[in-house]
């Protein structure tokens, strides 16, 4: 083999890796919360023992829910409830629900996904979750992001379907 030969395939390699490492770099950026504010109304503090009941909601969705801290673990299960609007479409394509850490000054610490579903499955009136997670020490509080998309049976894509998600 020829040093010609060689130096386009170590180039290939060379570039593969390096754009691998972008794509990654990008992903924690675009995916994670880590660091930004969560306004206090979006925040349920963590208060110990329990269980506790809870509810949080915004125009999507409602979610209602128990937890119970002991130390720092903490087994939290409830219900995702669409809001009416979104139960006028038949199909959830997709569902993705978030549970972030939050410390005293509103900071996420920690992203945790909690739940997905919903791939191209009747539009659910409720859709249930659980787990168990380990609580960082600094946490206080926690709060909810989600993301999901819904659409009539038919829609290719276009305008029939509807895109819905809420940070922290």
């Amino acid at each position: 083999m020829r040093l010609g030969q060689k130096i386009p395939a170590v180039f290939k390699a060379g570039l593969c890796i390096f754009l691998l490492a972008c794509l990654a770099s990008c992903q924690g950026s675009l995916t994670s919360y880590r660091g930004k504010p969560v306004e206090a109304k979006n925040r349920i503090d963590l208060l110990e023992g329990g269980p506790h009941k809870e509810a949080w909601q915004t125009r999507d969705i409602r979610i209602e829910f128990q937890y119970l801290r002991e130390q720092q673990d903490l087994q939290i299960s409830g219900l995702v409830k669409p809001r009416d609007y979104l139960l006028h479409y038949n199909i959830m394509k997709s569902f993705f629900l978030g549970l972030h850490f939050v410390d005293a000054g509103g900071k996420v610490l920690v992203d945790e996904t909690i739940m997905s579903g919903g791939y191209r499955a009747e539009m659910p009136e409720q859709m249930a979750f659980k787990a168990n997670l380990n609580i960082p020490p600094e946490s206080t509080a926690i709060a909810f992001s989600y993301s999901g998309r819904a659409f009539i049976t038919g829609d290719d894509g276009g305008g029939d379907g509807w895109e819905f998600w809420q940070g922290p």
